[in-house]
């Protein structure tokens, strides 16, 4: 899944300048609610997290800003990845899986470089 984290953090700082750099209005990045991933595991830690911050993925998201807050999402889904394999629940890596494909697809409808 490493290359489809490196595909989007390309994606994600080839948005065009267009977009508001780090808005003071700004969800981003996602937060991990600390207690919650401890008491319920990191998929559905950073699955509520990604929900609070861009919405529910299946009625289309959208990118509307640019920089470093948004380019924070990569880290957490990096993190999410890592405690999922220390889990031995690399299964549910398929589902941080769409979360990077939507993000990918709405950073390419924001304008995202078509060379990445």
């Amino acid at each position: 899944m490493q290359a489809e984290c490196d595909t989007l953090e390309s994606l994600l700082k080839s948005l065009p300048a267009t977009l508001p750099l780090n808005p003071s209005s700004s969800l981003l990045p996602p937060q991990i609610d600390a207690v919650f991933a401890s008491a319920e595991g990191p998929w559905p830690a950073f699955n509520k997290a990604m929900h609070a911050t861009f919405g529910n993925k299946s009625k289309g998201l959208k990118i509307m800003e640019q920089g470093e807050s948004l380019l924070g999402t990569v880290p957490v889904i990096r993190w999410v990845l890592k405690e999922l394999a220390a889990r031995n629940e690399s299964v549910l890596a398929e589902l941080v899986k769409l979360w990077i494909d939507t993000l990918a697809e709405a950073a390419k409808t924001a304008g995202a470089g078509s060379s990445v």
